[in-house]
């Protein structure tokens, strides 16, 4: 065997081992490459939840506050109760006026007594 062949046949080694070291390196890089994308997914899944979570809670949140808004347009109001000027007390003659007799009556009855 010539210099020249053991020269290519050195070369050829080589090269086969450098093929072989870049294969590996690929496979490696492959395997990466897919647990990367398998997080990726696993991220956009997480992400997917907490905003349909979020919407959800911001959801309930509008039905809650509009349920409050409808109750509280519901409610009665309640008759207002005068005052004494004087005194900060109740005027039971004011609120008796606007009553039922019944009423009218238990004043008058505390007012002789």
């Amino acid at each position: 065997m010539s210099d020249v062949e053991r020269k290519l046949e050195l070369e050829w080694s080589r090269l086969n081992e450098e093929e072989r070291q870049i294969e590996a390196l690929l496979t490696v890089l492959t395997g990466e490459l897919l647990k990367l994308k398998e997080d990726e997914k696993a991220i956009r899944l997480g992400i997917m939840r907490d905003s349909d979570r979020a919407e959800q809670r911001e959801l309930n949140a509008s039905a809650h506050n509009h349920s409050q808004e409808t109750a509280q347009s519901e409610q009665i109001p309640l008759p207002e109760v005068p005052f004494h000027q004087d005194s900060g007390s109740l005027n039971l003659r004011g609120l008796a006026a606007s009553s039922e007799t019944s009423v009218t009556e238990v004043i008058t009855k505390s007012e002789r007594q």
